[in-house]
């Protein structure tokens, strides 16, 4: 992992940070957080492509993945909202295939932790909205360090 690429991994977790906070206070986050999301996947494949590390059929399914779950998520019963689909895909589209199984473990991992405490302790049901930003930000917090250490 190259200068560019730690840069562009803490920049993101910087951004899902604020990003977290918002969805915590609002149950929303403002279109920004996202776009800058797109900006920084954007720059993470284009250092890929000059290191010659880019996984392009991990970009193509990272890509098929997305729409299959805007699709499912607009068919069904919205558990997750959109923009959570995008902010994981974005994520998947930085981290280029590596440790994205460990993101995606953490992250889904501590929400259903989190879920299951609540609603056993009985201070939420099953109607309440659980912001899911805040978990996609633990989730990239452990990989980055996975990938620090093991890099």
């Amino acid at each position: 992992m190259n200068g560019l690429e730690i840069g562009i991994q803490i920049v993101t977790i910087v951004d899902l940070v604020v990003a977290s906070i918002q969805d915590i206070r609002r149950k929303s986050i403002w279109l920004i957080w996202i776009a800058m999301l797109g900006l920084l996947s954007i720059a993470s494949m284009i250092a890929s492509i000059i290191d010659g590390t880019i996984n392009y059929i991990w970009v193509i399914t990272t890509i098929l993945i997305g729409m299959v779950s805007m699709l499912i998520n607009r068919i069904g019963r919205k558990n997750i909202g959109e923009a959570d689909i995008i902010i994981v895909l974005l994520i998947a589209l930085i981290l280029n295939g590596v440790y994205y199984l460990e993101f995606i473990i953490i992250t889904f991992g501590s929400v259903f932790v989190f879920s299951l405490t609540i609603l056993t302790s009985r201070k939420a049901n099953k109607e309440d909205i659980i912001p899911f930003i805040p978990f996609i930000t633990i989730g990239m917090i452990c990989a980055f360090i996975t990938e620090c250490i093991y890099r």
